[in-house]
């Protein structure tokens, strides 16, 4: 070693060097890292480090040593390995006592914990790095020669302490600010994430990647709990490529560290270098793991699940940050699950009506048309009255049901199209031609036109002519007498196939327009639900739009078309839909 350890003269180039690096530093880790290499430089030592209290213990979060790469050796080192446990060693006690510790030769005193890639060290001073009367951590200078400090180095390092320690409490506020940035934009991310998810499996998968690109993790899953609570079910997951291609998709609640989470309600943690024989890892490769119980309503509803394949990744502030995420997304798991019950109800409520009221139906129907042959009845006027009108009713609903049943089998795909080629031009002209009467009924004006050179179609004639009768229905009953409506059949251009249908390079588009009073924007995307209800400003009244859009978004779909409107307030409405050619 040279004699600048030992020299007499007050080192003025290091406090200057250490003040400027402490007046710009705002990165915690990296003023860490630039203090003990220039602390080391300047004293010429062989060995500086600096240890942090953290939850009642110290970490060494920086250091530097002759012929030593620090950030080499704490990359190959474990959460243990650079753990100090209280009051143990020569930091331990610096931090107990509150000052500075000095030993001549190591070798006599028994707090010295001897390290093996430091076995040359003969002698030590470690410096407590106070603020506000706080220990925050400990300054380890250690050399390779027998009284190496004296009292005037000392002073020194002494000197430096508060000006570290300044440093440190900046370092640190600044480091909470960033943290709690990154969790207010996570948690706004998983926010929308959450209100934006079509379903339970679509939330769960994009929480999973969102987390995973966060944590910068190889594993991230969300698993449900069943209705009995005994079973947790995977709904979503993201994996780095090649680190767990099947995942397993349930286990009980005794069953690994999941279900240990959800029976104990608790955030559990797993790390291979402490538990290296632990049973119930999720594959081999993982060698940390975190499991946070999801809450809403008093009881767990599924798990958060993260993996990293290096062992200690996940620390105390890792489990708050996730646990401050688990309650949002366990709210919009429930909400989706919710969702996800009442759909199944209601399909069963659907089914059920559809099935018990068809039979009935055919008996009553039938009835009547006997009824229309009974001679009383042909010589009363009002009776025959009565009894048509009964009937058109009775169709309706017998159409209704029908709608029902075939949305029913669209809607779970046990629906086979019937797919035959033919002119959609001339398939539409009957349609039309069929609704004339209705529309001078109505008193509105229809008009058709169609290109002479359309491309023939290949489609479910039936369900595409149902869908056509649909629209122009629908027009004509919302249009007041004295409008017009205007049924249009044409080639669909390049824009609105690049627009509506991606990848498709033919199209035919038929578009139904009348001059009725238009639906607000915000009821655009409701009508084509099931019973969906807009507001019609002329009646007065919220109106059902029934099943009939429904209906034809569910065909055009099947068809891999695609369905939409246009429409203004007092001018209008235009329905168009676009099948594919080919």
């Amino acid at each position: 070693m040279s004699s600048a350890a030992s020299s007499p003269e007050f080192n003025f180039q290091l406090l200057q060097r250490v003040a400027r690096q402490v007046l710009g530093a705002s990165n915690l880790q990296d003023l860490l890292w630039t203090i003990v290499r220039t602390v080391r430089q300047q004293l010429d030592v062989s060995f500086v480090s600096i240890a942090m209290q953290e939850d009642g213990r110290l970490v060494f979060r920086a250091a530097d040593g002759e012929g030593l790469d620090g950030a080499q050796l704490f990359a190959t080192m474990t959460t243990e390995d650079v753990t100090m446990p209280p009051g143990k060693g020569l930091v331990g006690r610096a931090v107990l006592e509150g000052k500075t510790v000095r030993v001549d030769d190591v070798s006599t005193d028994p707090d010295y914990v001897l390290t093996d890639f430091l076995a040359d060290t003969r002698s030590e001073v470690v410096i407590p790095i106070v603020s506000h009367r706080r220990v925050l951590g400990v300054l380890d200078v250690q050399a390779k020669r027998v009284a190496a400090f004296d009292d005037l180095l000392v002073h020194q390092l002494e000197l430096l302490a508060p000006l570290i320690g300044v440093a440190l409490e900046n370092a640190l506020v600044i480091s909470a600010l960033e943290a709690n940035n990154r969790q207010l934009a996570l948690s706004a991310a998983v926010s929308r994430i959450a209100v934006g998810a079509s379903d339970v499996e679509d939330l769960a998968r994009r929480v999973s990647i969102r987390l995973r690109e966060e944590f910068s993790v190889q594993y991230v899953g969300l698993s449900v709990m069943d209705s009995a609570g005994s079973t947790l079910s995977l709904v979503g997951s993201a994996s780095e490529p090649g680190f767990l291609e099947n995942p397993p998709r349930s286990w009980s609640l005794e069953h690994r560290l999941l279900g240990r989470a959800a029976s104990s309600q608790c955030t559990l943690v797993y790390d291979a270098a402490v538990e290296p024989d632990a049973e119930g890892a999720l594959c081999p490769a993982a060698s940390s793991e975190i499991a946070v119980p999801l809450q809403s309503g008093g009881k767990v509803v599924g798990v958060l699940h993260l993996v990293c394949d290096q062992p200690g990744r996940f620390e105390p502030h890792d489990a708050v940050a996730l646990e401050s995420l688990a309650g949002p997304v366990a709210h919009a798991v429930s909400s989706a699950l919710a969702l996800m019950h009442i759909s199944q109800l209601r399909a069963d409520l659907s089914s059920m009506i559809v099935h018990d009221l068809r039979n009935p139906l055919m008996v009553v129907l039938t009835a009547l048309k006997v009824l229309e042959r009974v001679d009383a009845v042909q010589e009363d006027p009002r009776c025959q009255r009565y009894l048509r009108n009964a009937g058109v009713a009775g169709d309706e609903v017998l159409r209704l049901v029908g709608s029902l049943l075939d949305i029913q089998k669209l809607e779970s795909g046990e629906v086979s199209l019937q797919r035959t080629r033919f002119a959609l031009g001339d398939a539409i002209s009957r349609v039309v031609a069929n609704n004339r009467i209705l529309a001078e009924v109505e008193e509105v004006t229809l008009d058709y036109r169609a290109d002479s050179d359309l491309p023939p179609v290949e489609a479910d004639l039936d369900l595409v002519l149902r869908t056509v009768e649909n629209l122009v229905g629908n027009a004509l009953k919302f249009t007041p007498a004295g409008g017009a409506v205007e049924v249009v059949v044409r080639e669909a251009s390049s824009d609105e196939l690049l627009e509506r249908l991606v990848g498709v390079s033919r199209g035919v588009l038929v578009q139904v327009s009348d001059s009725g009073e238009g639906i607000p924007e915000e009821e655009q995307t409701r009508i084509f639900e099931k019973f969906g209800v807009v507001e019609s400003r002329r009646r007065r009244v919220k109106v059902s739009t029934g099943l009939g859009l429904a209906l034809c978004k569910l065909v055009v779909t099947a068809h891999g078309g695609s369905i939409w409107v246009d429409s203004t307030l007092g001018r209008g409405s235009s329905f168009a839909f676009i099948l594919p050619v080919e």
